[in-house]
């Protein structure tokens, strides 16, 4: 007796292997659609100083060469204007006036962006994850590097080559001095720039925000002013090579 309930496809039929194949192929086609999705909304949410790094890296390089180049028709300016006797006074400052910009030991002032990171009140999250960290501070450091900063501080600290950000007992120390929350990082460039490169999805400023969005305030102002670095540049144990009056500079 034929029942309405029994099967209608034979197990080991051709239209039962058919039908099983189908499946299976709906569901690796789907599957795929959907990694391939979450793929490009991935690739979207990359930091655009991570996702052009290899541009970056090859735009650094000609900007050094250019510099190298530059250096090098500075100095066979400084070499022409001494053989000559000339008052080489103005050529010098304003070398010097370069140099003290690039060395971070003197005073700018300019449009940028202000952050300022604050520890949270939140009491329903891990205490770890509601304190500023050095290494927030670093990251923030960085990417605002990446995003075109031409001069940074954090809490009146100047940032130079060899700045430490580093946690010291439950206190972090910016060029050896104490910081405490909140921290004031004063970034030059442009405001909107820098504004877009911290507000980059998957950033250290999202990561911050998740947690609790009143941990960070960004303003865009049309003047900063960054203070000087002030702490000693000396070095101890490293020199630069003599070089005899009158050689060939390679």
């Amino acid at each position: 007796m034929n029942t309405p309930f029994a099967p209608k496809i034979e197990p080991r039929s051709p239209t039962f292997t058919l039908s099983v194949t189908a499946l299976v192929l709906g569901l690796m086609i789907g599957l795929a659609w959907v990694t391939n999705k979450e793929r490009q909304n991935n690739i979207v949410s990359i930091s655009p100083a991570v996702k052009y790094g290899t541009l970056d890296i090859q735009r650094a390089n000609l900007e050094m060469q250019a510099e190298v180049k530059d250096l090098r028709e500075q100095l066979a300016e400084f070499e022409k204007a001494a053989s000559k006797k000339e008052n080489n006074s103005k050529l010098i400052q304003q070398s010097l006036e370069k140099y003290q910009i690039a060395a971070g030991i003197t005073e700018l002032t300019g449009p940028g962006l202000l952050i300022t990171l604050n520890d949270s009140k939140r009491k329903d999250v891990f205490e770890t994850e509601t304190i500023i960290h050095d290494i927030d501070l670093l990251r923030v450091t960085n990417e605002l590097w990446a995003s075109g900063a031409e001069a940074i501080a954090i809490n009146g600290q100047r940032i130079i080559t060899g700045t430490p950000i580093r946690c010291v007992g439950p206190t972090i120390h910016v060029n050896y001095v104490p910081a405490a929350p909140p921290y004031r990082i004063q970034a030059l460039g442009d405001p909107n720039t820098l504004y877009g490169g911290m507000a980059t999805n998957g950033g250290v400023i999202a990561e911050i925000t998740e947690v609790d969005p009143k941990m960070v305030l960004m303003e865009k102002l049309d003047k900063l002013t960054v203070p000087a670095f002030s702490g000693a540049m000396s070095p101890k144990l490293s020199t630069a090579p003599e070089v005899e009056p009158g050689a060939k500079k390679q």
